[in-house]
């Protein structure tokens, strides 16, 4: 494809391309994180003076949520930083700082577009017309923090982080809810 656009020289392809390997994106071999991220530590210890043991099954769940749009070379830049931070011997999900916000995929879009156009016709049946956009924000941030929770087996840290909000923020907006702190 990169010869065809122009963006790779031909007559280098073909020296390198002595036999291809296909390597499915991190994002289809999930199986392969806990594995990679042991490693990574392994080599982060050998460089620095921090003397990781390893990684807790909390952070690994934390790693397999997410969808890895910068592949492996993102795991291992975010084990580094975890090593870096960690304040224990052992990687705890609080330690891993991943960008949840990161755009969502179509079709998650699609549903979410659904959904809305469903609550709207709802609202306009009913002929509600005053603070729609509240109603849905509010539901849809309750719903998303009862997931988080449940993901996170209950473990509020581990909840913020994925929700990409603090702890302070999901204490605060689980009491707004009445959502039961477990």
């Amino acid at each position: 494809d990169e010869v065809i656009n122009s963006r790779f020289r031909e007559d280098l392809f073909h020296r390198l391309n002595v036999f291809s390997i296909h390597i499915r994106p991190l994002r289809e071999r999930k199986e392969d994180i806990p594995l990679l991220s042991e490693y990574f530590i392994l080599r982060v210890r050998k460089e620095t003076d921090k003397q990781i043991k390893g990684i807790s099954r909390e952070a690994i769940e934390l790693l397999m949520s997410y969808n890895w749009p910068g592949n492996v070379r993102e795991l291992e830049n975010i084990i580094k930083r975890a090593v870096v931070v960690a304040k224990s011997d052992i990687i705890g999900a609080a330690d891993i700082s991943i960008n949840m916000s990161s755009e969502p995929h179509k079709e998650e879009l699609q549903e979410l577009s659904r959904a809305i156009n469903f609550i709207w016709d709802r609202a306009m049946a009913k002929e509600i017309t005053v603070d729609i956009f509240h109603s849905v924000i509010s539901g849809a941030e309750k719903i998303l923090i009862e997931k988080a929770l449940g993901a996170a087996k209950g473990n509020k840290a581990h909840a913020a982080s994925m929700l990409g909000i603090t702890r302070v923020t999901l204490r605060k907006k689980m009491r707004e809810y009445n959502i039961p702190s477990g």
